[in-house]
């Protein structure tokens, strides 16, 4: 009998077809894809996380530390959309989590929300332009090379008609800028971003006083609705971090080693604290710990015990009135 509760079928689960590890989950286990060709499996990959990181690392040391280049070989085959704006994007991820792991959720920005597969970049490469070639020049090897700046569509699309393609060039340029230096995750933030790029093109452009103050004061509303303070940026954020995530980026790629034995507790607080502290608490709860022997043994040194029978009295003595009711005879016999 199969049992579906919430829409979720319990009887369900799913296998890593590398490892061959079953998850009653895929969310958190596996990565998502907007592929169709994993749509009957829910929009997850068939690989398991562990193994798709496993997988990336093992080609990060294949192209020599080249990470766009490892992060499209595993585009290629799980058929995601790859764009090196999306790799620039991942790389404030902190560990445990991939870069791979977090290429996914940064493909979802707005700007690559029509992309689906590993077939609209190969449709993006065959659409470069072709220069005529009255609009090309030779280079020192005698090859046409390409001077001239064309925008696509969705460039276009971005910023608005009525730009030449000098313009589209710079204003593509400083939102890339922009997103690298720092966190832009919502649309809001992209809308800015681009607000400001405008900006900067027109204070560019203004000669005259009057409209470069007007342009230079637009501009600096527009950072700070942004808030992109210096402690945004991606290069500053190592030294922005909070405590608590400090000390859980240090746990993870720098952790404390154990000491040597001849620095291990140079104080004794160690001790002090096991023995005279926890000691004294366990044994007046009644409670067995590691360190009850320890404590006993160290209790010992301070324990003043009563004299035994035979260190009081002599012999053949049980008390103290035996020595004044002994007979003249016994007297006589001591002498």
């Amino acid at each position: 009998m199969r049992v579906v509760k919430n829409g979720i079928d319990n009887n369900i689960h799913f296998k890593c077809v590398c490892c061959a590890v079953v998850y009653q989950t895929q969310k958190n286990n596996f990565l998502t894809t907007k592929s169709r060709l994993y749509v009957g499996n829910n929009g997850y990959l068939t690989i398991c996380k562990n193994c798709a990181d496993d997988y990336y690392r093992q080609l990060v040391g294949f192209y020599d530390g080249d990470i766009n280049k490892a992060i499209e070989h595993c585009a290629r085959k799980f058929d995601w959309y790859f764009d090196e704006k999306i790799v620039g994007a991942t790389a404030n991820v902190m560990a445990p989590t991939t870069r791979l792991s977090a290429y996914p959720s940064r493909a979802r920005m707005a700007q690559f929300k029509s992309k689906t597969d590993y077939l609209d970049t190969v449709r993006e490469k065959q659409s470069e332009v072709v220069v005529p070639f009255e609009n090309a020049e030779n280079d020192e090897t005698g090859d046409l090379v390409n001077n001239e700046y064309s925008p696509t569509r969705e460039i276009i699309r971005a910023f608005g008609n009525g730009f030449t393609n000098d313009e589209y060039e710079y204003l593509d340029m400083q939102f890339n800028d922009w997103c690298q230096r720092y966190d832009i995750s919502m649309k809001a933030d992209e809308e800015l971003i681009r607000a400001i790029c405008v900006a900067q093109l027109s204070i560019r452009q203004t000669r005259e006083i009057k409209e470069l103050e007007k342009a230079m004061r637009t501009f600096q509303d527009l950072i700070k609705t942004a808030d992109l303070k210096p402690n945004r940026s991606a290069t500053a954020a190592a030294s922005d971090d909070t405590f608590g995530t400090l000390i859980r980026k240090l746990e993870n790629e720098r952790p404390v080693c154990e000491p040597d034995p001849e620095w291990a507790d140079v104080d004794g607080v160690k001790k002090m604290l096991e023995t005279f502290f926890l000691g004294h608490m366990c044994n007046l709860l009644d409670i067995h710990n590691d360190f009850e022997a320890q404590y006993l043994e160290e209790m010992e040194k301070y324990t003043v015990k009563p004299p035994k029978v035979e260190e009081m009295f002599g012999d053949g003595e049980t008390s103290i009135f035996d020595r004044f009711t002994k007979t003249k005879s016994e007297v006589d016999g001591d002498e």
